[in-house]
């Protein structure tokens, strides 16, 4: 079991790539109503709805990418590593533009285009590992993954964050968000790479039966 599930590189390096890619996810849910009272003088009841209509954009944004990855992959499966890059580097442009700028609107539009696309991430690891894994591990592969979703990202998010802003101040601990987002852009990179060439492999198996 444990080598069906950690022992190709490929299936770590997805783990980790959605993941770290939640670091981003966690932080916000918990730290957004601190920078609504704090930043924008919102009263508490406000701060908790706004956090309520960025958390929903970050759900409409899971279930859109998830559609636009399995419109894309019908034609060719390997694309499917290619959308993650792109949704963690836009995720990260995103951020960086958000939290190396001033407090107002603008910085509000680009949290919420980041929320839109963060989380895109896990439609696509999910697939991955799905046709990664045999069918009869599947329910533990998605556990899996699952897992490293929270060990990797939802959890360490708030902690690391609630330390950086402890020892500096919050807006400056946010302009960290960028980080993970490359860091699971790098994984995805390597990991795209062996999952194109086992597809392939797979493809060629499917032609050569038939």
């Amino acid at each position: 079991m444990a080598r069906l599930l950690f022992g190709r590189p490929l299936l770590p390096l997805t783990y980790f790539a959605g993941g770290i890619q939640l670091f981003c996810t966690g932080t916000l849910a918990v730290f957004l109503p601190i920078l609504f009272t704090r930043h924008y003088g919102m009263a508490l009841d406000v701060a908790g709805r706004s956090t309520a209509i960025f958390l929903m954009l970050c759900a409409i944004g899971m279930v859109s990418c998830g559609v636009l990855v399995d419109r894309m992959a019908r034609r060719d499966p390997a694309i499917t590593p290619k959308l993650s890059i792109g949704f963690s580097l836009l995720s990260a442009a995103l951020f960086a533009g958000a939290f190396f700028s001033p407090p107002g609107q603008l910085q509000l539009v680009l949290i919420g285009g980041a929320l839109l696309v963060v989380a895109g991430i896990t439609g696509v690891t999910g697939s991955m590992v799905a046709n990664a894994t045999p069918r009869e591990i599947h329910s533990t592969s998605m556990a899996v993954l699952a897992l490293a979703y929270n060990l990797l990202g939802l959890a360490p998010g708030p902690i690391v964050t609630g330390w950086l802003s402890d020892q500096y101040d919050l807006l400056v601990a946010l302009k960290f968000l960028p980080l993970p987002c490359l860091l699971s852009a790098a994984a995805m990179v390597f990991a795209g790479r062996l999952y194109s060439a086992e597809m392939k492999a797979k493809n060629s198996a499917k032609v050569e039966m038939n």
